[in-house]
């Protein structure tokens, strides 16, 4: 058997249709309260663009989550050349 081919079909794939996703648990247990955190880690470095992308996901009334972003490095154009050469 052969891994899924991208994380969205391996997610569906372990789908119950009686059992509620965690984001729809997320979002009926926030209303009117704070959204649950989500830690996300990079190992390796994080680029500013990706961190502003998750910042704007997360003010987001619609995402059911509060995102904190840790790593090991913050990595822009300069430092992503450098660490090349």
């Amino acid at each position: 058997q052969y891994p899924p081919i991208d994380l969205a079909s391996a997610m569906n794939k372990h789908k119950s249709p009686n059992r509620p996703t965690l984001g729809a648990l997320a979002k009926n247990s926030t209303e009117g309260k704070r959204k649950p955190t989500l830690l996300v880690f990079f190992v390796g470095g994080v680029t500013y663009m990706e961190i502003a992308a998750m910042r704007f996901l997360s003010k987001r009334a619609s995402f059911p989550y509060h995102i904190i972003c840790c790593t090991t490095n913050v990595i822009n154009g300069s430092t992503l050349l450098q660490s090349l050469s």
